[in-house]
């Protein structure tokens, strides 16, 4: 039994490594930043909101980003090098975000208290009116919780490896 938790571990580390090499692969190409994708796709849906942000880094990298409208989600994917519109589906039904800061407000805010860039934002899985900001610094995925009036929560070593 022993040996089936330190092989899971192993997986989920190497797992973790992959994402985050692939994470430190496209930074160092020249990109817009996380935070500068917000505003593009809140301004191409007319009346959003963001609510989740993420670099994805499956292939070649784009910003996802969810913008609520009218309580309709939009996913709208962006060119990582220049922020160009790539695409627009509707997602269907969405609740608005929490009043409070914007998202690109807790990007900020996250990237400073760890010296990084941040990857993924998305509402906190205990309390959806706070943010979990994940930023890579260095060789190390933090997750950085930030709460709606922009206090950083809590920070710690992510251990999420989900795109």
């Amino acid at each position: 039994m022993k040996r089936w938790f330190i092989i899971l571990g192993i997986l989920s580390t190497a797992c973790s490594n992959g994402r985050e090499a692939k994470l430190r692969e496209a930074l160092s190409q020249p990109h817009i930043r996380l935070a500068d994708s917000v505003p593009i796709a809140e301004q191409s849906v007319t009346g959003s909101a963001a609510v989740e942000a993420w670099l994805l880094v499956d292939d070649e990298p784009v910003f996802a980003v969810d913008a609520v409208a009218a309580g309709q989600a939009h996913d709208v994917r962006l060119g990582f090098a220049d922020g160009t519109i790539l695409s627009d589906t509707a997602r269907g039904e969405r609740r608005a975000p929490c009043p409070g800061i914007s998202l690109d407000e807790a990007i900020a805010i996250a990237e400073a208290e760890r010296s990084g860039e941040a990857v993924a934002v998305q509402p906190d899985d205990d309390n959806a009116c706070n943010r979990e900001v994940q930023v890579l610094a260095g060789n190390t995925l933090w997750e950085v919780k930030v709460g709606p009036d922009g206090t950083v929560l809590e920070t710690e070593v992510s251990d999420d490896d989900d795109d």
